[in-house]
């Protein structure tokens, strides 16, 4: 691996342990970029030098890290962090390591690094582990909107939200809510309906909470389908 920032934290993992170093110390390159709390695995990846920044045109996957305040803390005083066990998936952006008059560090930028999306990402939940991969991606995922994430390296990690919305597949219309790191360290959210429910695969009506994670699509309410009302605390929704 090499350097982009010591200061900010910045490697990167070239794919096949190759680079092409072009005019002016720009650099072309595949692979995985740690910035800071965050993983990047991406194609075809520009440098530019010059504005001290990576543009990453296709971006496979995008991973986290998260402070564990579930257990105690080290003799420093730090949380143990936790890999967050979903991803956000086919985005592009743009990673500004620091200013440009900035390469060496030597000015403390609290902001930077920063990561700023240029196309939404999709989170999927078809994962073997959430309920024996049931959740088709081609049907069920979570649409990303575009988002700007700074300080990558020193952030409150229980403040990540992203805005977007669930689509599942016409399990339930498209739920805007927005998505947050859950107690199983998975991307989701818990989403109150209306009170006079929302329609429940195209034929019924359910009033409650909405729970996704990587525990799957669950409620705590009522079903009305035809003559039938179905009341109960652990629902799990399937697409099929």
């Amino acid at each position: 691996f090499f350097v982009l920032s010591d200061a900010q934290i910045v490697n990167v993992y070239p794919a096949q342990e190759k680079v092409t170093v072009k005019k002016n110390r720009n650099l072309r390159f595949s692979g995985r970029i740690i910035a800071g709390l965050f993983d990047f695995v991406s194609h075809n990846c520009e440098f530019d030098y010059d504005k001290f920044l990576v543009s990453m045109s296709v971006i496979d996957s995008m991973l986290m890290y998260v402070e564990d305040k579930t257990k105690p803390t080290n003799l420093y005083g730090e949380h143990k962090l936790e890999k967050v066990r979903s991803s956000i998936q086919d985005l592009s952006g743009t990673l500004y390591i620091d200013l440009p008059e900035n390469k060496s560090g030597r000015l403390d930028v609290p902001d930077y690094p920063i990561f700023e999306s240029t196309t939404g990402g999709k989170v999927y939940y078809d994962n073997y582990a959430v309920l024996k991969g049931v959740y088709n991606r081609n049907r069920f995922y979570y649409l990303v909107d575009v988002f700007t994430i700074k300080n990558l390296d020193n952030f409150a990690t229980d403040s990540i939200r992203y805005n977007g919305k669930l689509v599942s597949g016409d399990i339930f219309p498209d739920i805007v809510q927005e998505l947050k790191v859950r107690p199983d360290f998975s991307l989701g959210f818990v989403h109150k309906t209306r009170k006079q429910g929302i329609p429940a695969y195209n034929e019924g009506i359910y009033e409650g909470t909405v729970d996704l994670s990587n525990r799957g699509l669950r409620g705590e309410g009522k079903l009305s389908y035809l003559t039938s009302i179905t009341m109960s605390d652990s629902l799990v929704f399937y697409l099929d």
